[in-house]
């Protein structure tokens, strides 16, 4: 995958912890907290459910945030790949969802 993602299977967990408790479900993900164990710093991971069949389609996700950075984007700071997850791990946003407040100006 790439040389930032943790692949389960090779004997190393990934180095944060996440929260039983989502912070937000979509229509393909489900975003939950998680603490980076090293600074106890709170960010979120957005888990991907995928099929072996769309992991190219679910990798371009990857690739995008990958290459992104802005001072008004959640930052990516690590990618986990299962057989059937891909987990983003990102700076977490706190406050009101964005859609809804777009929505209302």
């Amino acid at each position: 995958c790439c040389s930032e993602c943790w692949e389960s299977g090779n004997g190393r967990g990934p180095p944060t912890s996440l929260t039983a408790v989502p912070l937000s479900r979509g229509r393909f993900s489900v975003v939950r907290q998680c603490w980076e164990k090293a600074s106890g710093r709170a960010l979120a991971a957005k888990i991907i459910p995928y099929h072996p069949k769309d992991k190219t389609a679910v990798l371009r996700e990857y690739e995008a945030l990958k290459g992104l950075r802005h001072p008004h984007l959640a930052q990516l700071h690590a990618a986990y790949l299962s057989p059937r997850h891909l987990v983003l791990i990102l700076e977490l946003c706190s406050g009101p969802e964005l859609l809804p407040c777009l929505a209302e100006r």
